[in-house]
């Protein structure tokens, strides 16, 4: 599985690393533009200006418009007003309660010819609403009740809404407001000075100084860098702790195939289910696991069905395992089981035969823990016809439709009774 947090978290570092890199070529650009502190004197510079390279400045004065906008709700004569209208209305949700929302039904703006004049001079502006930082101030904003008739109104509730009103506000650049302009200095055909956005460049519309843009643009170019580097460390720890997991995982996947080594024993085969629904066979020396010694299991693919000799040796597919934490969750609850079974058969032990002796059979009996193949906790107490096999409780034994050692179809089950 991929390590997304970490991943994300280096996309967004790189992302905030751009934006800071962005902002601090701006602030970088802003510092070499050429300062004009009066109007009057742009047309000189224009003259005596390189011609091949654009000739970007930066100058400060007020609004100004021969043709100034009249606003209608404010009052206000502007260059720039962007009218917008938004529906409100509550909305009926799924939990059954009103929650309020909006929607825009009209945006307007309008933009009148306008210039800056610092008393010295003046020089136009032109494509002002595209320029980065232009803010434009509440000229007004009202709220209209809604007047919708009786069926309109119930046409809406029946919809799940109830309409509000409309709110429309009015923005506007006034005249007279000052500003710093950011842009490529030129002259028309007429000789008229004006300043527009540049093919390659800055260009600011803003209330700003130009002092105050730059110190602002430095501020979020570091900002941007001290994030992208936190950002940056956090997704490398991320990625070094999934990649130290699985690295750790791989090596205890290893170090218990290693363990497990193939040690030859006489083992009585036990049937075990996965979650894969592939019937394994795990091989247990019930001896050998009472003192401590090794366990025989070797890797195969072999099928339950071919395991039909009980004198054979048993195997257990661990390739087939999801997890090295599944085999030993399967492994101890096998060992568990024979430990548990070992001491009920010490505990009995107190009542045998005064001579001591018991023979093979009987030994390697109480050895063996006589549990079901399915559930490996009930003791098995069913045989299944007509195969004749016995290897399972009667509650596991009802889910079956095939034996799990021969694989045969199952017509009948007989519980017996053990002494």
């Amino acid at each position: 599985m991929l390590p997304w947090g970490g991943l994300s978290c280096c996309l967004g570092a790189a992302a905030l690393y751009l934006l800071g890199r962005n902002s601090g070529r701006d602030a970088e650009v802003l510092k070499s533009v050429t300062r004009v502190s009066q109007l009057k004197d742009l047309a000189g510079l224009l003259d005596t200006a390189i011609k091949v390279l654009p000739f970007v400045i930066t100058a400060s004065g007020r609004v100004g418009s021969d043709t100034p906008i009249n606003c209608k709700d404010s009052g206000l004569q502007g260059v720039i007003v962007e009218v917008t209208a938004e529906q409100h209305f509550l909305k009926h949700n799924e939990a059954g309660s009103w929650i309020q929302d909006s929607a825009l039904m009209l945006s307007g703006c309008e933009e009148a010819s306008w210039y800056l004049d610092d008393g010295t001079g003046r020089v136009y502006v032109i494509g002002a609403r595209g320029a980065t930082g232009l803010v434009l101030a509440v000229g007004s904003e009202k709220f209209e009740e809604s007047g919708q008739s009786i069926v309109r109104g119930t046409l809406d509730y029946l919809q799940g809404l109830k309409m509000l009103g409309i709110k429309r506000t009015e923005r506007v650049l006034p005249v007279g407001m000052p500003l710093t302009v950011v842009g490529e200095a030129v002259k028309d055909d007429i000789g008229t000075v004006r300043i527009q956005r540049p093919h390659k460049g800055p260009f600011y519309v803003t209330h700003k100084t130009i002092d105050q843009l730059i110190a602002h643009l430095g501020k979020w170019a570091r900002l941007y860098k001290y994030a992208s580097m936190g950002l940056t460390l956090f997704g490398a720890y991320l990625l070094a702790k999934h990649a130290f997991q699985y690295v750790m995982e791989r090596r205890c996947h290893w170090e218990l195939r290693k363990r497990l080594s193939v040690i030859v024993f006489e083992i009585r085969p036990v049937t075990f289910f996965f979650p894969s629904g592939h019937a394994l066979c795990l091989g247990v020396l019930m001896s050998s696991v009472m003192s401590g010694g090794p366990v025989a299991i070797t890797r195969t693919s072999a099928h339950p069905s071919a395991v039909t000799n009980d004198d054979g040796f048993s195997r257990l597919a661990f390739g087939d395992l999801r997890h090295p934490l599944e085999f030993k969750w399967a492994f101890s609850r096998v060992l568990a089981a024979a430990a548990k079974r070992q001491r009920q058969d010490n505990e009995s032990s107190d009542g045998k035969a005064e001579n001591g002796s018991e023979s093979d059979s009987s030994k390697k009996d109480r050895l063996m823990p006589n549990l079901c193949v399915i559930c490996l906790e009930q003791e098995y107490n069913s045989v299944f016809v007509p195969c004749g096999h016995m290897c399972c409780c009667t509650s596991c034994s009802s889910h079956l439709t095939n034996c799990p050692l021969c694989r045969g179809r199952i017509e009948q089950v007989v519980r017996t009774f053990r002494h």
